[in-house]
C-alpha cells in the first residue's frame, strides 16, 4: 500500500488503478461554501475511483469538530427551521415524515436536509441552514451525506426542485431534468405536484459511479 498526499482544493492526481481510493482524513471544518464545493468537485468527478471520506473533521485549533450530521428525529424542530428559512412544510407529518438529517449546535437544530426514497430514485428536499450558521460548508456536507445514505439504499438517481439554489446544486453535479419524463414516483410527490412552483428548477444527478462511499447507518 502506498499513500500519495494531495490538496483537496487543487486538482487531485488521477487514480493509478481500479482499486485506488481517495482518503479524506482530519478535514478542517469552517471553510466557506465555495471552498467546500470546490473540494467536492475535485473529489467526485467522472472516471475517478471511489473516495473514502472519514468523519474526523477538525476545528482550526486541531480539536475534534462537535457538530456531526445525524438522522434527525424531531419533526417539530425540522418544521420550525424550514419555516424560518421560508421552505414548504405542508407535506411533513410526524406520522410519515421523509428521512431527515441534521446538524445541531448546543442542542439546537441549525441545519437540515430531507430525503425521500422511492427506489431506484430519490427526492432530495428541504435543505436549510439557520442564518447564523451559513457560510460554513454545512449545505455541501449535508448533500454529500444524503447522497451517500441514498446510495447505500439502492438509489441510482436523485431529483430535486429549487427556486434559489440551482447554481449551488449545479456545482455538485446536478443537471436540468425534464419534468415530462420524470419517474412516476417523483411526479407523485407533493413537492412536484404543487408545493414547489412551476418556475422551480427541476434537477437530477446519477449516483451510479459517482464516487460516493455508502453510509449504512
Amino acid at each position: 500500500m502506498r499513500f500519495e498526499a494531495a490538496n483537496v482544493f487543487d486538482a487531485l492526481p488521477p487514480p493509478r488503478g481500479p482499486k485506488d481510493v481517495y482518503l479524506l482524513s482530519a478535514v478542517l471544518h469552517g471553510f466557506d461554501d465555495e471552498a467546500c464545493v470546490r473540494a467536492l468537485e475535485n473529489n467526485v468527478q467522472p472516471n475517478r475511483s471511489r473516495p473514502l471520506a472519514l468523519s474526523d473533521r477538525l476545528n482550526s485549533n486541531g480539536s475534534p469538530h462537535k457538530m456531526p450530521i445525524t438522522p434527525e428525529l424531531s419533526i417539530p424542530d425540522v418544521i420550525a427551521l424550514l419555516s424560518q428559512c421560508k421552505l414548504p412544510v405542508e407535506d411533513i407529518s410526524s406520522s410519515s415524515p421523509p428521512q431527515f438529517f441534521g446538524v445541531r449546535d448546543n442542542g439546537a437544530l441549525v441545519a437540515v436536509i430531507g430525503l425521500e426514497i422511492h427506489s431506484p430514485v430519490g427526492l432530495l428536499r428541504s435543505l436549510a441552514v439557520a442564518p447564523a450558521f451559513r457560510g460554513r460548508c454545512l449545505c455541501a456536507e449535508l448533500v454529500a451525506y444524503a447522497e451517500s445514505f441514498a446510495v447505500a439504499r439502492g438509489v441510482e438517481e436523485l431529483f430535486l426542485l429549487t427556486t434559489t439554489a440551482e447554481r449551488f446544486f449545479a456545482k455538485l453535479g446536478y443537471r436540468q431534468a425534464s419534468r415530462s419524463t420524470a419517474p412516476t414516483a417523483i411526479k407523485a410527490t407533493p413537492q412536484f405536484t404543487g408545493l414547489c412552483p412551476a418556475s422551480a428548477a427541476f434537477l437530477s444527478k446519477s449516483l451510479v459511479g459517482a464516487g460516493l462511499f455508502p453510509i449504512s447507518g
